[in-house]
Formats: structure tokens, C-alpha cells, sequence
């Protein structure tokens, strides 16, 4: 089995086309918001006090991505909940990180 530890692993997200109109509205919450605080500008996470969201499992299910950010599923783990924002919001910050990943091919 090879160590992955030291390498860039993202998920496989697969190809399907992305809304530009919710790429856009996620851009602007990500990089509006906290968001890239924590995680990084452009989802690119060099030192930043989060995870890289482009290595995340979390973004090849958008339930499991809702859970996290809209209904606090990691809030132990110091990770915010946003339950303000619309589901067109959320949607459109996981088409911006799924993105990002595509972006790496």
C-alpha cells in the first residue's frame, strides 16, 4: 500500500458540467465569507488553520457537505455552522470547491 500522507490526494469528483451562474454565487460567498479565512483563497489551503476542501471526501456528496456547513456536523471539531445561508448558496459553495478540484486535472 503506498503513503499517501505527504502527497495531494483529492477525491474523485468525476467530470459532470457545473452550473457557471452557481460557480459564481459560490465564489463570492467563499471568498466573501469566512470561508477563505480558514480554508484558504481558492480553496488552496497553504498553512491556513483549516483543512485543504480540495482533498475533502466530504465533496462527492453534497448531503454529507450540507451537514457540515449548513447543520453543524463538525462543530466539535471547531468547524462553524451556516445556517443562514439559502440552499442555492450552499450549492453553489460546493460547485466552487468541486471546482477547484476539477482545476488540479
Amino acid at each position: 500500500t503506498p503513503d499517501n500522507r505527504f502527497s495531494f490526494n483529492p477525491p474523485d469528483i468525476g467530470d459532470d458540467p457545473s452550473d457557471e451562474a452557481l460557480l459564481e454565487l459560490g465564489f463570492g460567498i467563499y471568498h466573501n465569507s469566512s470561508c477563505a479565512v480558514c480554508h484558504g483563497g481558492g480553496a488552496i489551503s497553504n498553512g491556513a488553520a483549516a483543512p485543504d476542501l480540495r482533498e475533502s471526501a466530504m465533496m462527492t456528496n453534497y448531503a454529507a457537505f450540507r451537514s457540515v456547513v449548513v447543520e453543524g456536523a463538525l462543530l466539535s471539531r471547531s468547524m462553524p455552522m451556516f445556517d443562514d445561508l439559502t440552499e442555492r448558496e450552499v450549492k453553489g459553495l460546493y460547485e466552487y470547491i468541486r471546482q477547484q478540484i476539477r482545476l488540479l486535472d
